[in-house]
């Protein structure tokens, strides 16, 4: 009762975004805002607003952001070829009924398919700069956090012991070698951890 409708708004959200932007109503909003919106884009503190998140077409002089598109597109390339990466073996153990895939990018991590697809999401981001995207990329992170948890207690209700070895030697979404020699920046529970991740 509540995926259903939410869907449909999504999906009329992203509609409208593109009829908007063909439409003859877009050429008067931009006729009509652009000078608005140009004044942000008079001064190197502010000219990167008019690049992300406003609805307008400008270039800026920092090449930083002008290499977004590129950079976006690597990240969406690395971050669906990671997810696949991650797809292969697990649908194939699905298919030849094993147990829990540990190896490969398992081995580094537990859940490379969501790192893939946030990868591809902020890649998505860099391309299609838009409130929308934003707030669909920061959604979809504390959802696949979420659905990471559920599955895993999944995985320690069926494989029991087996699987809190494997979790003991790995880290969710960042391999464990690297958050051993980080300083914890999320603690570990509770309200602090929540208010952190906010």
């Amino acid at each position: 009762r509540v995926i259903k409708p939410a869907v449909w708004i999504v999906y009329l959200v992203i509609v409208f975004e593109i009829l908007f932007m063909i439409s003859p109503f877009a050429i008067h909003f931009y006729a009509t805002y652009g000078p608005a919106l140009n004044f942000l884009h008079r001064w190197p503190e502010t000219a990167w607003v008019t690049k992300f998140y406003l609805p307008h077409f400008t270039e800026t002089t920092n090449p930083v952001l002008n290499a977004a598109h590129t950079i976006g597109m690597l990240l969406i390339v690395g971050g669906l070829s990671t997810f696949f990466a991650g797809a292969v073996p697990i649908y194939w153990a699905k298919v030849r009924g094993g147990g829990p895939v540990t190896g490969g990018l398992y081995d580094v991590i537990r859940h490379p398919q969501y790192v893939g697809l946030a990868i591809t999401g902020l890649g998505t981001a860099l391309m299609w700069p838009r409130f929308l995207v934003l707030i669909t990329l920061v959604v979809i992170l504390f959802l696949y956090t979420l659905l990471a948890e559920w599955e895993e207690r999944q995985c320690v209700a069926r494989f029991g012991e087996s699987y809190h070895h494997y979790q003991s030697h790995t880290d969710r979404f960042i391999p464990k070698r690297v958050t051993d020699r980080l300083p914890r920046i999320v603690p570990a529970s509770g309200a602090p951890r929540v208010i952190a991740l906010a």
